[in-house]
């Protein structure tokens, strides 16, 4: 078994093993200093990606089930446990295995464990707070500015609160009028310190700025329901009736914090700025977030990331403009993050804005098509055709023959499909592609259980070869 092959014997500390009665105080203490040198995770340190942590699990869950797990597979599910931060659950094993005489190899490795359990909790900790400071550089850096407040990895505190430091910093970024900026930064930061009230109440500030006041006072009411702190009550209150009275305080700026930080972005990405108006001339009027989709549209192709910010720039502030949701995926699609473009074209496929969603599917069949052209190249052309119609068929998108899916649909059958009349070569290629196409209807029915539960299923073809011919 998998299992079975990793676990190896721990090497137990003979130290300790043969410590008696009479001993010195200083050699128990050289044989305590012995525990917390002995090496890390013996009965894990074969399993070194995520995919064989979780199929090691999978089977000590198994056997724990089975009541077949032995004190070495209790063990390494602590070891495993300790590697992905979950040191409660492997306190609680870790406890259970120190405490059993009957395996004291076992027990003794539970005891080091546990003995350094505290340190590792620490470390994890630290390097948590490292990676999260890291991330929110380098988002500040996107916006070429720098977060004075953080420390250097050199002056981390140990359980440093660092959503003080992000409070004081979104709120330099809002006075900034970068209300985009101090949103992302909490953002990042909630990911990691979710339970932080005061972070989720600056958020809906950050919101409010952006425009979306029914938004933030959502969020404010649901936080005011989920606390009893007088102070951040209060605080929830005041921002309330402040919305309230003063709702289109911030409509007259969205202009310009738009222009602010698509100038900051359109900059950072190396390119040149003078397309958009000099900030005291902007007004209410202006036509900035034309002017923003005009550039983000023309520098696609040469550089999809700089539209990529000026798209997400625009729907900041516009969240609903569904041009700038289109050109997004666009942007994605060509930073090669199609899976992502064809979620976002996919809800697009599907507005009331037939335009709109005309193109979304358009779109979606473009990047479909270049899927099923590279898995002809690797396997079947059958077999990218049926994948491209199925997925079609997936997102509820009628397919339709391009130029890609019909170098597929010449490699089905070359000798039959060159033709000297183009029209007659375009027809064969459409009853190929419709014949392919009936197949997968027929399979989906079947697999839906459509066609009939009494009935025998029927075959791949079946209708195709009962219907009336075409033409």
């Amino acid at each position: 078994m998998f299992i079975g092959q990793l676990l190896e014997r721990l090497r137990p500390n003979t130290g300790i093993q043969s410590r008696q009665k009479g001993i010195k105080s200083k050699q128990v203490a050289s044989a305590d200093q012995d525990i917390t040198k002995r090496p890390l995770f013996q009965a894990s340190k074969n399993l070194n990606s995520t995919k064989e942590l979780n199929k090691a699990l999978r089977e000590i869950d198994n056997n724990i089930q089975d009541k077949t797990a032995t004190h070495q597979q209790l063990l390494l599910k602590a070891e495993i446990l300790l590697r992905v931060g979950k040191f409660r659950k492997s306190k609680e094993i870790l406890t259970r295995i120190s405490n059993d005489k009957k395996n004291q190899s076992s027990s003794l490795n539970a005891k080091h464990l546990l003995k350094i359990l505290p340190q590792l909790r620490e470390e994890a900790a630290t390097n948590k707070t490292k990676k999260l400071i890291e991330d929110l550089r380098k988002i500040a850096q996107k916006y070429e500015t720098k977060l004075l407040s953080l420390p250097s990895n050199d002056d981390l505190l140990p359980r440093l609160d660092i959503t003080i430091l992000i409070r004081k910093e979104s709120r330099l970024a809002r006075s900034a009028e970068l209300p985009g900026l101090s949103l992302e930064l909490i953002d990042r930061t909630l990911q990691d310190v979710q339970e932080s009230l005061w972070l989720r109440h600056d958020k809906a500030l950050s919101i409010n700025m952006m425009g979306q006041q029914q938004t933030a006072l959502k969020l404010l009411r649901e936080l005011k329901e989920t606390t009893k702190n007088e102070k951040i009550t209060n605080s929830i209150d005041r921002n309330i009736e402040d919305i309230q009275k003063h709702s289109k305080r911030y409509q007259s700026k969205l202009n310009l914090y738009l222009a602010k930080q698509s100038k900051i972005m359109i900059k950072s990405n190396g390119l040149d700025a003078t397309f958009l108006p000099e900030e005291r001339t902007i007004s209410e009027k202006s036509r900035i977030k034309f002017l923003v989709f005009r550039k983000a549209r023309a520098i696609l192709t040469e550089n999809p990331k700089a539209c990529l910010c000026l798209a997400n720039s625009i729907l900041d502030y516009f969240r609903d403009d569904l041009a700038a949701i289109l050109l997004k995926g666009e942007a994605l699609a060509a930073l090669k993050k199609d899976d992502e473009a064809v979620d976002i074209w996919k809800s697009l496929s599907r507005s009331k804005d037939e335009n709109i969603a005309t193109k979304a599917s358009e779109l979606i069949s473009q990047s479909l098509s270049k899927k099923a052209i590279r898995m002809s190249a690797k396997e079947s052309p059958k077999k990218a055709l049926s994948f491209f119609i199925h997925q079609h068929l997936k997102h509820s998108i009628t397919p339709t023959i391009n130029k890609n899916i019909k170098k597929i649909l010449q490699q089905l059958e070359p000798h039959d499909t060159h033709f000297s009349d183009p029209d007659l070569e375009q027809h064969q290629l459409q009853l190929l592609f419709n014949t392919q196409l009936i197949e997968c209807l027929e399979t989906r029915f079947r697999e839906q259980n459509r066609l009939g539960s009494t009935s025998p299923a029927q075959k791949p073809g079946t209708i195709r070869k009962t219907a009336p011919k075409a033409g």
